[in-house]
C-alpha cells in the first residue's frame, strides 16, 4: 500500500542515534524539544512513529537490536575473526553506483588519492537500502555560503565545519550506537570488528597522533563526508590544519565533531554561521598511532 512505501522508505534512511545533549529535530525542521537519552532519530518521524511495529516488519534490513555493551563503556568484547592491522576501509565507489561486495579486493584508501573538496553522498546505501544520510536543514548550508561554489543536487552536497552542537563527546557514543548492523559496518568490516577498532579508538582518547606520512592531525568523533560509513575514518584539511574523524553517526552537510577536535582545525574560530568548506580523503582507521 501507499502507506507502507512510505513507511519503508523512511525506515530505510536508518535510525540516526543522538546523544542527550542533543535537541531533538521537530516536523518544522529546527532544534526545539529536548531529546531523552541516546534518542532515535527515527522518533521524530511522526509517520513512522505511528508506523513503527509495521515498519520493523516490512523494512528491509533494519539496524540489530542484539548489540550489547556494558553501560557507559565504549569498548566491548567481540570475537575478532582479524587484527586490527588488517582492517581496512572500502574502496570508494562511484556516488552513482551500488556498494563493492565484501569479497572485492582490500584497500587502505576509500576514495580519491588527494583532498577534495568536501562533499557527501545521499544515495549510497550500505547494507543493502540503507543510506545512512541526513540532509534535513541543508538551507542552512545553502545560506552559509550565498556567494560560495558549492553544491547541492539530488546526489550529493557541500559539507562544511561545525561546532560540537549535536554532543560529540566519546562519553555519549557507546558501541551500540554506532557499530549498528548486524549485517557489517562496512564491505569489509564486520560488526564485531567495528567493535573492537571503535572500542580501541575510544580508549586513546583525543589527542594529536603523527599520521604515516609524518603530519599532525587531531582525533575525534563526529558526522561523516564522501560515501562514508559507521566505523570508518575521514582527514579533514583546513587551512594547513588536519582532524581524523572516526564516522559515528551519518553522513551530513554540517559536520559537527568532538569539541577540541573542531577548536584544534579552526584555532579556536565557531564555525557557526561561516561556510568553511574542508578538503577530505578517506583514510584507515588504523593508519592513526594506536589503533593496530
Amino acid at each position: 500500500s501507499q502507506l507502507g512505501s512510505r513507511l519503508s522508505l523512511d525506515v530505510s534512511k536508518r535510525a540516526i542515534v543522538h546523544p542527550p545533549a542533543v535537541r531533538a529535530r521537530s516536523a518544522v525542521g529546527r532544534y526545539q524539544l529536548p531529546a531523552p537519552p541516546m534518542m532515535v532519530g527515527f522518533l521524530w518521524r511522526p509517520l513512522l512513529v505511528a508506523g513503527l511495529g509495521f515498519a520493523a516488519v516490512a523494512a528491509e534490513g533494519e539496524a540489530s537490536a542484539d548489540a550489547t555493551c556494558p553501560s557507559g563503556s565504549g569498548a566491548c568484547s567481540a570475537d575478532d575473526d582479524a587484527s586490527l592491522a588488517q582492517i581496512k576501509v572500502r574502496p570508494l565507489p562511484p556516488r552513482s553506483s551500488q556498494p563493492p561486495s565484501v569479497g572485492l579486493a582490500q584497500s587502505s584508501t576509500a576514495g580519491p588519492a588527494d583532498f577534495v573538496p568536501c562533499t557527501y553522498s545521499k544515495t549510497y546505501a550500505f547494507p543493502a537500502s540503507i543510506v545512512q544520510q541526513d540532509s534535513e536543514g541543508i538551507e542552512g548550508m545553502e545560506s552559509r555560503c550565498k556567494g560560495n561554489s558549492v553544491v547541492n543536487s539530488e546526489d550529493e552536497a557541500t559539507c562544511i565545519l561545525d561546532n560540537n552542537a549535536f554532543g560529540f563527546d566519546y562519553k555519549y557514543w557507546p558501541v551500540e550506537n554506532v557499530c549498528m548492523y548486524s549485517e557489517g559496518a562496512t564491505p569489509n568490516l564486520s560488526q564485531d570488528q567495528c567493535k573492537t577498532l571503535y572500542g580501541k579508538w575510544i580508549e586513546n582518547g583525543v589527542k594529536t597522533v603523527k599520521l604515516p606520512d609524518g603530519t599532525e592531525a587531531m582525533t575525534g568523533i563526529g558526522y561523516g563526508a564522501l560515501n562514508g560509513l559507521r566505523g570508518e575514518c575521514a582527514l579533514l584539511k583546513y587551512e594547513g590544519k588536519q582532524a581524523v574523524i572516526f564516522q559515528v553517526s551519518v553522513r551530513y552537510w554540517s559536520l559537527c565533531m568532538t569539541q577540541n577536535t573542531w577548536e584544534y582545525l579552526l584555532d579556536g574560530e565557531d564555525p557557526k554561521d561561516h561556510c568553511f568548506v574542508p578538503e577530505v580523503k578517506m583514510i584507515n582507521c588504523t593508519d592513526v598511532p594506536g589503533m593496530s
